[in-house]
């Protein structure tokens, strides 16, 4: 069995909520990064398909490296909260594992937060293991339901049946799971049932989606805004807005002279050698990250910058800071 792109499908769908899948099982784990047209491609080995190979999920990343965060994602801003007042929905299992699937095989919704620009929505299945045929003996129904602004069904849309007697799940046909939605604001919920092929059920599961306007709006928090040299400061990027973005992992200590910024030290969340970005969805924080102040750092006015790519907006690059004051004094006043 070959391990291969699968797995970097996989971590990334469990930590960054893709909604574009990554190809090329045949090319090994690639490192999946932000560019001006979208989403692409690079390097040989990706960080959060290595983290997967030694049993850790992409949500504890920045918890398992040393000296990083030791928080993890969260929910900052729930767009689906108006949406439960509906029938409850039957959340997809966080590590993807199906309880009643074989050792391997991962089932994900798309994307954690809101749908924008349009695109799909609903699920897909993964597998661990490339070129491998599974002997499933499935039959998945899959069904598209518009819900009004508080959960309550409008009507169904559409419906997908998918026999899967045998099929190599990373070869096989794709978006038979999902469905292609306009970029028009509206709210939905997909139903899906998996059966065995003599009609006993297996499992179901829902979940809401909304297709809302994209809006920027990406911060940087810290735990303290007043340290002394030597005092842990964690810092993260909480995504309050609808639109999707890559944060990059690695972090700029900065500090203020009077006229201008300088460069004083520069974190790598991950370890230097996963110098990289990571996704996240409109909505949630990305991984807390833990900076121990140097003794030798200095007193003054300083800020952590990290690098904002927009999934939208064709890459476009920003910014996002937040300051903090370092004082010799025992106790920050």
């Amino acid at each position: 069995m070959q391990v291969g792109a699968g797995v970097c499908r996989i971590a990334y769908a469990d930590s960054l909520a893709m909604r574009t899948r990554v190809q090329g099982a045949r090319a090994g784990i690639r490192l999946v990064t932000m560019s001006k047209q979208g989403i692409k491609r690079c390097g040989c080995l990706s960080f959060l398909s290595l983290l997967l190979l030694l049993g850790l999920s992409g949500h504890d990343a920045a918890e398992a490296a040393p000296g990083s965060a030791s928080c993890k994602r969260e929910v900052v801003k729930d767009y689906l909260a108006p949406l439960s007042q509906g029938r409850p929905a039957q959340k997809v299992p966080p590590s993807g594992e199906l309880p009643f699937g074989p050792q391997g095989i991962r089932f994900f919704r798309i994307s954690n937060g809101p749908t924008v620009d349009g695109g799909g929505i609903g699920f897909y299945l993964a597998d661990v293991v490339t070129n491998q045929r599974r002997h499933l003996n499935w039959v998945i129904r899959t069904t598209l339901v518009k819900v009004n602004a508080t959960g309550r069904p409008v009507g169904v849309i559409d419906r997908k049946v998918d026999h899967i007697a045998t099929r190599n799940i990373e070869e096989g046909p794709r978006g038979r799971q999902r469905f292609h939605v306009s970029a028009t604001p509206a709210n939905y919920r997909v139903d899906i049932t998996f059966e065995k092929r003599s009609g006993e059920k297996l499992g179901s599961y829902s979940e809401y989606f909304r297709v809302m306007k994209a809006r920027y709006k990406v911060v940087m928090t810290l735990s303290d805004s007043a340290v002394v040299p030597g005092q842990m400061i964690r810092a993260r990027i909480e995504n309050l807005g609808t639109e999707p973005n890559a944060a990059e992992l690695n972090i700029a200590i900065e500090q203020y002279d009077g006229t201008r910024w300088i460069m004083r030290d520069k974190v790598y969340p991950g370890g230097k050698v996963f110098d990289g970005s990571t996704y996240v969805s409109g909505g949630e924080s990305g991984p807390c990250f833990n900076y121990k102040l140097p003794a030798d750092l200095g007193y003054g006015k300083f800020r952590v910058t990290e690098e904002i790519r927009r999934y939208l907006k064709g890459g476009q690059r920003r910014q996002s800071s937040a300051v903090f004051g370092v004082s010799p004094v025992d106790k920050p006043q």
